[in-house]
C-alpha cells in the first residue's frame, strides 16, 4: 500500500519517537540533465507518500505510486541515498532488494526520496552538458 498521497499545501505528519512510520518524497514528470557536479532534474513535480509502514513497504509500493502518479509501470526509480546530492547518491530501486534497505533505516530516515526518470537518462551515456 502506497501510503496516503499528502495533499497540497498540507502539513507534513510528524513522526514521534519509537514510530516506525515515514514518508516518501517523489520527483516526478521532470528531465535529468547534466552530469557529476552539474546533474539537476528539471520541471518537475513534487508529491509525497505519507504514514507508511516499513511491515509492508516493497517495490510494489514504488509501483502503486507510478499508478496513482498516472505513469506506466516501465520508468526508472532511483532513491537518493540520505546525505548525498544528485551527483553521486542516486541509486536504482528495482526490486525488494533496495527496498529492505530502505526499511532497515526507518530509525533514522523519515523522509526518503525518490526520482523517477522518465527518459532513462541516468542509465544511459546520453548526458548533456549543463553549465551554470
Amino acid at each position: 500500500m502506497a501510503g496516503r498521497m499528502r495533499r497540497e499545501g498540507e502539513p507534513p505528519p510528524v513522526y514521534g519517537p519509537g514510530s516506525s512510520k515515514f514518508t516518501v518524497e517523489v520527483h516526478h514528470g521532470g528531465l535529468f540533465c547534466g552530469d557529476g557536479a552539474n546533474r539537476c532534474y528539471i520541471d518537475e513535480k513534487l508529491s509525497w507518500f505519507d504514514n507508511l509502514d516499513p511491515e509492508i513497504f516493497c517495490y510494489l509500493t514504488i509501483e502503486e505510486m507510478m499508478v496513482l502518479l498516472d505513469y506506466q509501470l516501465d520508468l526508472k526509480a532511483y532513491w537518493l541515498l540520505p546525505g548525498k546530492g544528485l551527483a553521486d547518491g542516486l541509486r536504482i530501486v528495482s526490486s525488494d532488494e533496495e527496498t529492505v534497505i530502505m526499511k532497515q533505516l526507518v530509525d533514522k530516515v523519515k523522509n526518503f526520496v525518490l526520482y523517477f526518470d522518465h527518459h532513462n537518462y541516468v542509465g544511459s551515456k546520453a548526458w548533456e552538458d549543463v553549465h551554470h
